[in-house]
């Protein structure tokens, strides 16, 4: 049985303030109706996401759950994510409102290996 890493560690995560204001111009950006994915190339080498739910998404429950969602995503999935770049992930009105799966159709297009 393979021992696949599918945990979201500390390691995983953009923390660094910077790293988001600089998403602000980045030319990397897909958009889908739910989410909007900026894509920061300049990280060779590395694989991290940066998430963003302001409150035009929902209260603190609906933003927690959107932010929820999206890290299931990327833990899910980070074997087939591209690996030598940032994503950054804001979440967009009535996103809190969306399954698993539905995140995953959206967010896959924007982030999977192609």
């Amino acid at each position: 049985m393979a021992n696949i890493d599918e945990s979201f560690r500390k390691s995983d995560r953009v923390l660094k303030r910077g790293i988001f204001l600089s998403a602000h111009q980045s030319r990397h950006v897909r958009r889908s109706r739910h989410f909007v994915v900026v894509e920061l190339k300049e990280r060779a080498g590395e694989r991290k996401l940066g998430i963003t739910a302001s409150r035009r998404v929902g209260n603190a429950v609906q933003r927690n759950r959107v932010k929820r969602l999206i890290r299931e995503f990327f833990r899910r999935n980070k074997s087939k994510i591209k690996n030598d770049a940032y994503f950054i992930v804001i979440a967009k009105k009535n996103s809190h409102a969306l399954t698993y799966d539905e995140v995953f159709n959206e967010l896959s297009r924007s982030m999977f290996k192609k």
